[in-house]
This record gives C-alpha cells, sequence and structure tokens, in this order.
C-alpha cells in the first residue's frame, strides 16, 4: 500500500536549489552547495545521488567538482537527466565536443557509466525537437563504499 510521504519521520523536504554558492538570489530562492546540505542534515556521504534538474545539471556538476577537486566525491552513485540541447552543449559538432570535455571530466573524477537510457517523452510531446535527453548511472569507484566491497 502506497502512502503519502508527508508526515513520515525518516522523510523531509527542503525548499531550496543546490548551487555553487550559499545564497539567496534577488527572487528570494535559496542555494546551498552540496556540503552545506550534508552538513546541515550531518551526513559524510550519499548512497544515491539524484538530479533531475531540468537542463542545470551541467553547470551544478560542475560546481560540485570545483567544490570536491583533489578529493573523493562524496557519494556511492549519482543518477541525472542530461539535457544534450541545453544552452551550456547543444546538439551540434562544437556541442558534442563540449559534452566529450565535460564528461571526460567527470571521468576524472572516478565515476563510471553504468547504466543510460534515451528519455524520447518530450519527442514523443514535441515531434520537432531532437531526441537530446538521456538518464545516465554512474558508480563512484573511488572512496570506501559499499558498492565497491563484499
Amino acid at each position: 500500500m502506497f502512502t503519502d510521504a508527508k508526515g513520515h519521520p525518516r522523510i523531509h523536504f527542503s525548499k531550496f536549489f543546490l548551487g555553487g554558492e550559499d545564497k539567496v538570489d534577488e527572487r528570494g530562492y535559496i542555494y546551498k552547495t552540496l556540503p552545506t546540505i550534508m552538513k546541515e542534515n550531518g551526513h559524510t556521504w550519499i548512497d544515491v545521488l539524484k538530479m533531475d534538474i531540468e537542463g542545470n545539471e551541467f553547470q551544478v556538476m560542475d560546481n560540485l567538482m570545483d567544490a570536491y577537486e583533489g578529493k573523493t566525491l562524496p557519494f556511492s552513485q549519482i543518477q541525472v537527466e542530461f539535457h544534450l540541447a541545453s544552452p551550456d552543449m547543444g546538439m551540434d559538432i562544437a556541442g558534442f565536443a563540449r559534452f566529450k570535455k565535460w564528461f571526460e571530466r567527470l571521468e576524472k573524477f572516478q565515476l563510471r557509466p553504468f547504466w543510460s537510457e534515451l528519455n524520447l517523452i518530450p519527442t514523443l510531446a514535441n515531434p520537432k525537437l531532437l531526441p537530446g535527453y538521456c538518464e545516465y548511472s554512474f558508480i563512484n569507484i573511488a572512496g570506501d563504499h559499499s558498492l565497491l566491497h563484499d
């Protein structure tokens, strides 16, 4: 039986955005870095980090990698939907080159893809759109976590 998560003692919802710095913007939106969020919640490690942030994933992931430069990213797995047609990448040769360089940076952080799937729902809803949405799951092969050991 499914129940509403609201009111569950182990589930908490917070209204803020994952960002590259802790700030409140001119519209009153709150942004927090992953290290801040983890510290506020008393966490040192995340088993699965899921991001579906509608085209902002490249900037957020860059900010995350900048914050952990020279360190191990603090999660075992990350699942993310990439919007390849976003302004950060683009669906052309130059966009592919940007995506390749960015993807190689993920690999330097020891993230290895183990699953991917095209998301064709936007294309089905609007046939003029190119199929530029893709779900990826990565395992972090750095660090000492349960997915790497018996």
